[in-house]
């Protein structure tokens, strides 16, 4: 039951998108009908862009829930950090320091208060909400900790089905599709149903449809949570292989501290302030080393994710 309450949620939000991205392109038509669209500017798009996020003095404030006390909760208070190309960053914090609403700005999920969010160079909320949904389905793959698959749809149409929203050809999204998953190393899993997977290789296909649109930026919110140790970190080391071999952008949310001291760096937030940053490894240095962490990755792909 509880499957198919995720699936019909998960269905429904995804035909809401698509509705939502269909009259976004309406209303860039022009009276006589002739279509006004036009894709993300280059710069949006470019991948000689050196700082691929960064954020200025973000604030986020909600108002209380709660009837008898009239006050306003500040979950983000002046974050300003900037994430260069191909680094791979982890937040870290308690609880309620401000995590997940701090990945929800990131990610264009919500406006915050004050402040800007620029993604290769652009403040993306200066942006109109059709356009600020372009910059979702093309420059921002989402990976979470519960996987959010689709168990009616098969590996490769759940890894798929974000490139409805690119315009990507069908043909060309097949291709991407298996591509990925063979770098994933679970090709031979394409015609299963995430249902018969285990949760390791549940989380390479969210990885690859994270993937599927080339995203300038990957949000990564605990995607070890759900994970025994040794999975886990075959997952991470996935991440960790993209940053290093192909450049991807990611910026992960978790709790464990071992696996945050293996990325480029940490930041850590409290009371949705940033109280510290630590640099791990030198992002040239990172990428130096990327070679044998590749060798590693293939070797342990040949094998059964758990």
């Amino acid at each position: 039951m509880n499957d198919l309450i995720s699936d019909s949620t998960l269905l429904v939000i995804a035909l809401v998108t698509l509705l939502q991205f269909v009259n976004g392109r309406r209303r860039r038509e022009d009276p006589a009908g002739k279509e006004s669209h036009y894709p993300l500017p280059s710069h949006l798009q470019s991948t000689t862009v050196d700082v691929a996020l960064k954020l200025e003095n973000v604030k986020k404030v909600f108002d209380s829930r709660s009837a008898s006390a009239k006050k306003m909760v500040v979950a983000l208070d002046g974050v300003s950090f900037e994430v260069k190309r191909g680094e791979f960053v982890s937040i870290v914090g308690p609880s309620g320091s401000g995590k997940s609403t701090l990945l929800n700005v990131i990610g264009a999920l919500d406006r915050p208060t004050s402040g800007k969010v620029f993604i290769n160079g652009q403040d993306i909320f200066l942006l109109d909400d059709a356009r600020l949904s372009d910059v979702r389905s093309r420059l921002i793959g989402f990976i979470f900790q519960s996987y959010n698959l689709v168990n009616r749809m098969s590996v490769q149409e759940n890894v798929e089905f974000p490139a409805i929203f690119s315009e990507r050809p069908s043909s060309d999204s097949r291709t991407r599709a298996l591509e990925l998953l063979e770098t994933l190393g679970i090709k031979d899993k394409a015609k299963q149903k995430p249902v018969d997977l285990s949760g390791g290789e549940q989380q390479r296909v969210a990885i690859a449809r994270a993937l599927i649109n080339d995203p300038a930026l990957v949000l990564a919110d605990e995607p070890t949570g759900n994970l025994d140790t040794k999975t886990g970190r075959e997952v991470f080391n996935l991440l960790k292989m993209l940053s290093d071999r192909f450049g991807t952008t990611v910026v992960m949310v978790t709790h464990n501290l071992e696996l945050a001291g293996m990325t480029t760096r940490s930041i850590y937030i409290r009371d949705g302030r940033i109280e510290k940053e630590i640099l791990h490894k030198d992002l040239s240095e990172t990428k130096a080393s990327s070679a044998a962490a590749s060798k590693d990755i293939t070797s342990s792909s040949s094998e059964k994710a758990r």
